[in-house]
């Protein structure tokens, strides 16, 4: 089980690395207030170091997790061909339960790509430099 969460947690990295490639996302890091003031998410766009140092810590925990498993296999009294099936079949369990997380990593995907996005337009907004009273917001004409 721990090894099936383990391998999500490092598929997510690894696409939050590689849409920081196609995105340009890594750069678009702002503060909290800015954030808060554009109604974005300041967590998006972290940097290359962070990425890459989950993504290890993730594979680490997988190759322990799978040497951990071997090890197990070959210490064990049943037969071999049995512990391969009885390994398949709580795998196959623990995946089919594991589906509102996987749905959950998806949703993540989807919400580091519209942040992506957000942060592009933001990027590309304030490029333009524009006045103090351009960049305020009235929210009550966008409420009306």
């Amino acid at each position: 089980m721990l090894l099936l969460a383990s391998n999500l947690q490092d598929e997510q990295w690894v696409y939050y690395y590689q849409l920081g490639i196609t995105e340009g996302i890594r750069t678009g890091r702002v503060s909290k207030r800015m954030a808060r003031d554009n109604s974005m998410c300041y967590a998006c766009g972290r940097s290359k170091h962070i990425i890459e140092q989950r993504r290890k810590k993730f594979q680490r925990q997988l190759k322990q997790i799978q040497s951990d498993i071997d090890q197990h296999m070959t210490q064990a009294t049943i037969p071999l061909s049995d512990l391969n099936t009885i390994k398949n079949i709580v795998t196959d369990l623990v995946d089919k339960n594991q589906y509102s997380l996987r749905v959950e990593f998806e949703r993540r995907k989807a919400m580091l790509q519209f942040d992506a996005k957000d942060h592009q337009c933001i990027q590309a907004f304030y490029g333009l430099k524009p006045s103090q009273t351009q960049a305020r917001v009235n929210l009550s004409s966008i409420e009306s």
